[in-house]
């Protein structure tokens, strides 16, 4: 195998205009933030029967730990999530891509709202997977959209990246499939593609596919995968896709592998493809689902017999209350939460993302056994009020039945990504059963991500009946809580769960309204 120059030059640009399909090659570069220094619509099925976005949105990861980018302000929400493999170069490439994405997100989102006179707003949402194979190479895959509420249709972005391992070294393209060969991938995704889509056979694009159709590829278990992006090649209802081109049938013209064996590169080592993957979701272009709330205790509903029990403890309703709630987990820091919680006989709430729950079952188990809370917030992070009736309820409900199974426990709340609710969110969450829950103290641990800030905030903020909104997958804020946990015990306050606040301050929660605190009034869409 070739030797991979390391010192890359800039990751690929990326070039989000107007309503343009974005599509950024990753083979350099892959997704998000070096995050783990502190912690963490209805498309047509291909045939296994998912999009590639329901594929990506499985979300288990097999080498490194998870790594986040949020923005949880306007104009531009963002949410990219990607693994980080620990080799500093290419997190930097990683990271260095991610960022460009939200600043050029941003960017258009300013051109927009100056040709229109008008504001706009927009999301970014990226889902990763990634596959650990032969205990030396990682490829990583990316997909998401740019939406804005200026132009129609999301923009689709399809990125891929693949890392040697053993010399910590990004690969490109042509470390991977041998240029002089390059006719033979062709030949075989044009028939990966025929026989998925017959009726494509005669299209003249696929006649006329050429080496540009594996500008995405990444390097998996069972061949190599090759992502192609919503309108590109295939009909936009179709969605974005991905191929396999089985290693046997790439023979010599494939580079990676088993050195001096063309095309035997070893199947399925380490863990099973897809060992921890969460299943039952859609995403990007498709509806994604979650939602949905645990109650703890007889606070939140009927709970299993280990929560009951944990639960039967004495809350003083003439005494100082406030909620701790955390977002985006569970991550490798929920137990850290999990510890000081127990230590200090408090309870918090968890408003956490369904294609995670699979990943720690072990967290959602224990929070239930502490008499914690555990909230929906949404299947993969999406804006819900920019998805349609039916792709909302899927975000909802997949996530309820995720949680369900974890914790054993029944749903009664969720919290909407960014907080955003409309009319049509409100129908369906009143439909479904549910009440949504907001804050109304922000530590803005999100982007201080530093934990004597973080640490402040949450004292400055605490009062009777607040609920204080965090972030259990960054590290600052498990480092920040080991001090505000016990602090805000000793002055006087009882850390309940958001069931337990609103019930002993005599809330009765109605399904479709959403609550920021224990001692404001509801609010809805229409006031």
């Amino acid at each position: 195998m070739k030797n991979v120059n390391l010192a890359l030059s800039r990751i690929l640009a990326v070039a989000l205009v107007g309503a343009m399909l974005l599509t950024v090659s990753l083979f350099f570069a892959a997704c998000v933030k070096t995050g783990a220094e502190e912690g963490e619509g209805g498309s047509a099925k291909s045939a296994a029967g998912k999009t590639l976005s329901e594929i990506i949105d499985d979300s288990g990861f097999e080498y490194g730990e998870p790594a986040v980018i949020t923005d949880n302000s306007a104009p531009l929400y963002a949410y990219i999530r990607y693994p980080e493999t620990g080799i500093k170069n290419v997190d930097a490439a990683i990271s260095e891509w991610a960022e460009s994405l939200c600043a050029e997100g941003a960017a258009e989102l300013d051109t927009a709202a100056g040709a229109a006179g008008d504001k706009a707003e927009g999301e970014v949402n990226i889902q990763s997977r990634d596959f650990f194979v032969d205990e030396r190479y990682i490829g990583i895959e990316s997909d998401g959209v740019f939406a804005n509420n200026m132009t129609a249709n999301p923009q689709s972005i399809v990125n891929t990246f693949n890392v040697d391992v053993q010399k910590g070294e990004l690969l490109k393209n042509e470390d991977i499939i041998d240029p002089s060969k390059v006719d033979k991938a062709v030949s075989l995704l044009r028939a990966e593609i025929a026989g998925r889509y017959p009726d494509m056979k005669k299209d003249t694009e696929l006649k006329n596919l050429g080496a540009d159709s594996l500008a995405h590829i990444a390097l998996a278990h069972d061949g190599l995968d090759v992502l192609i992006a919503r309108h590109t090649l295939l009909p936009g209802y179709i969605g974005s896709q991905v191929f396999t081109l089985p290693y046997d049938k790439l023979g010599d013209a494939l580079l990676v592998g088993a050195e001096g064996k063309d095309g035997e590169l070893p199947q399925r080592s380490g863990q099973d493809a897809g060992a921890g993957i969460a299943q039952g979701s859609q995403g990007m272009d498709g509806a994604a689902g979650t939602g949905g709330a645990v109650g703890a205790g007889d606070a939140a509903g009927a709970g299993g017999a280990a929560g009951e029990e944990a639960t039967r403890r004495d809350i003083d309703p003439n005494q100082p209350m406030l909620a701790l709630t955390f977002d985006d987990g569970p991550s490798k820091y929920t137990a850290d939460i999990l510890d000081l919680l127990e230590e200090n006989d408090a309870r918090a709430t968890f408003c956490v993302l369904g294609n995670l729950v699979d990943t720690r079952p072990e967290a959602m188990r224990r929070a239930t056994e502490l008499g914690c809370e555990v909230f929906g917030h949404s299947w993969d992070h999406k804006q819900l009020t920019k998805l349609t009736p039916e792709e909302v309820k899927a975000e909802l409900t997949d996530t309820s039945d995720a949680i369900e199974k974890a914790s054993g426990q029944n749903i009664r709340f969720y919290r909407p990504p960014y907080g955003a609710t409309d009319e049509m969110v409100e129908s369906v969450s009143r439909e479904l059963g549910y009440s949504m829950i907001n804050w109304s103290a922000d530590t803005l641990d999100w982007k201080t991500r530093d934990a004597d800030a973080v640490y402040k905030a949450v004292m400055r903020d605490a009062g009777e009946g607040q609920i204080i909104l965090m972030h259990d997958i960054h590290g600052t804020t498990a480092q920040a809580m080991k001090r505000a946990i016990p602090a805000l015990v000793e002055k006087g306050y009882q850390l309940v769960t958001v069931s337990e606040l609103l019930k002993y301050s005599g809330i009765e929660p109605e399904p479709g309204k959403t609550y920021y605190n224990a001692s404001s009034p509801s609010k809805d869409a229409s006031e």
